[in-house]
């Protein structure tokens, strides 16, 4: 999908039922698309990202989604899921705002990393959690797990700024 002036709205989602998804480009108003089965978000016209945007996100797949390729944002971002979310590739937003990973199921980072600029990240989760690199250079990083958590490296680097790292696990 490639559309300059948005995909969707806040009241008014963009229901989808595709495969692959891939989103450039969108530069005012901002997307918000619901997709009805499993989704993989993958570069699809060789810009090397799945989704590169400058504006406000939710993308929500109503099954499992994967995300193959890079995603580069700075605004606020969901990316939700009602059964797993995998992360196979860097997510990078650069600017001040949220980064919030939502799913029922497991969230598993695979390989690469979440990293943001200024912004805060919340990964909530109603079970496991499994994490490889999470960094942030000013803002708080807060993981919620309803299961069992795991995290190789999570980061917070603003030393003048120090800012919350909170993780938290139901695992017993």
């Amino acid at each position: 999908m490639n559309k300059a002036s948005g995909i969707g709205t806040e009241r008014n989602v963009l229901t989808i039922d595709v495969n692959q998804l891939d989103v450039t480009n969108v530069y005012d108003g901002g997307i918000y698309i619901t997709d009805q089965d499993d989704l993989i978000l993958k570069d699809l016209n060789d810009d090397a990202t799945a989704i590169d945007t400058m504006v406000t996100k939710k993308i929500v797949a109503t099954g499992k989604l994967d995300i193959v390729d890079d995603i580069r944002t700075n605004q606020n971002f969901v990316l939700a899921s009602s059964d797993q979310i995998n992360i196979e590739s860097n997510i990078i937003n650069s600017g001040k705002e949220k980064l919030t990973l939502t799913a029922t199921n497991d969230i598993i980072q695979i390989i690469d990393a979440i990293v943001l600029g200024a912004g805060d990240i919340l990964i909530d989760e109603t079970d496991n959690v499994i994490l490889k690199a999470l960094t942030t250079f000013e803002g708080s990083i807060a993981v919620n797990s309803g299961g069992c958590l795991e995290a190789i490296e999570v980061r917070s680097l603003n030393i003048d700024n120090v800012r919350n790292v909170l993780m938290t696990s139901g695992y017993k």
